[in-house]
């Protein structure tokens, strides 16, 4: 990571190099098996992406012209599905 804020609601927001994109991320959690976020939006451009990390307030959807979005949430849906479909 190469920039991250606390915003007034305790959450953290960061903005990450990946290989082909930046990505911004949001509900960091760290612990000493593993890293996770919530949310991440990547943006090709770092501009674009500097301009959401400044502007996103960590609740709502961040600035537009992100190219792909992964989460937690995703993966937490998936497994209330499974655990449905097992019932």
């Amino acid at each position: 990571m190469y920039s991250q804020k606390v915003l007034p609601s305790g959450c953290i927001v960061a903005l990450m190099n990946l290989m082909f994109t930046k990505a911004l991320i949001s509900n960091v959690e760290v612990s000493l098996e593993e890293e996770w976020f919530y949310h991440r939006y990547c943006y090709e451009g770092q501009n674009l992406a500097l301009r959401a990390f400044e502007d996103w307030d960590g609740v709502s959807t961040p600035l537009e012209g992100y190219v792909a979005y992964k989460g937690r949430d995703i993966f937490l849906a998936l497994e209330d599905a499974e655990r449905k479909n097992r019932i």
